[in-house]
C-alpha cells in the first residue's frame, strides 16, 4: 500500500507541474498577445500622427470660382429649357431601371416675375423603389436644378402568376412626378 501512495503522489506531482507549466505558458502567450495589440495600436496612432502633421504642413488649397460655379438654369428660351428638361426627366427614368409611360410639358406662364421663367414636366413612370430613389437622388442632386414639385406613388397591381424571382421580390410602383426647373432670363 505504501508504494501505491508514493506511485500516487509521484503522479500527482507531476500533474501539478505539468498544469503549473500550462497555465504559465498560457499567461505569458497572453500578456504577448496584449502587448502586440497595443504596440500595433501604438504604431497606428503614430502614423495617424504623421498624417496629421504632413496635412497640417501642406498649404490649404484654394479651388479657383470658376471651377466651383454650377449653372442652376436651364437654357435662354422656354422652349429649349423644356426641352432639356424633359430629355433629363426621361433620361433619369431610364437610367434608372424605369418604364415611361407619359411625358409632358406644361404650357409657359406669361408672367414679368420670375414664374415667367418657369418650366414644368410631367412625367408618369413604373418604377421600382430603388428605381424611384435613384430617380429622386439625381433629379436633385445634379445641375440644372430641378425640383420636384409633386410627386405621387402608388403600387402596381401584379400582373401574371409572378414566375420571376424579381417580380415577386421588387413590387413596381406608378409614379406621377411633376418636376419644374427655371431658364435664364434672355439679355436684353
Amino acid at each position: 500500500m505504501k508504494a501505491f501512495l508514493e506511485k500516487y503522489h509521484a503522479t500527482a506531482a507531476v500533474s501539478f507541474v505539468l498544469l503549473f507549466i500550462i497555465a504559465l505558458v498560457t499567461t505569458i502567450l497572453f500578456t504577448w498577445s496584449i502587448i502586440e495589440a497595443r504596440e500595433a495600436e501604438i504604431q497606428a496612432r503614430e502614423t495617424q500622427l504623421e498624417t496629421l502633421k504632413r496635412r497640417a504642413a501642406q498649404p490649404p488649397q484654394v479651388s479657383s470660382p470658376q471651377a466651383r460655379t454650377v449653372e442652376p438654369f436651364f437654357a435662354d428660351s422656354f422652349a429649349l429649357a423644356a426641352n432639356e428638361l424633359q430629355q433629363r426627366v426621361v433620361g433619369v427614368i431610364e437610367n434608372a431601371g424605369g418604364n415611361l409611360v407619359t411625358v409632358g410639358v406644361d404650357p409657359p406662364v406669361t408672367a414679368d416675375d420670375e414664374s415667367g421663367r418657369r418650366v414644368v414636366v410631367q412625367a408618369v413612370a413604373e418604377l421600382s423603389n430603388n428605381s424611384l430613389q435613384e430617380l429622386l437622388y439625381h433629379l436633385e442632386s445634379e445641375a440644372p436644378f430641378v425640383f420636384v414639385e409633386n410627386l405621387l406613388v402608388n403600387r402596381l397591381a401584379q400582373r401574371g402568376s409572378g414566375d420571376t424571382e424579381e417580380a415577386q421580390v421588387l413590387p413596381r410602383l406608378s409614379v406621377d412626378l411633376r418636376a419644374a426647373g427655371y431658364f435664364k432670363r434672355a439679355a436684353p
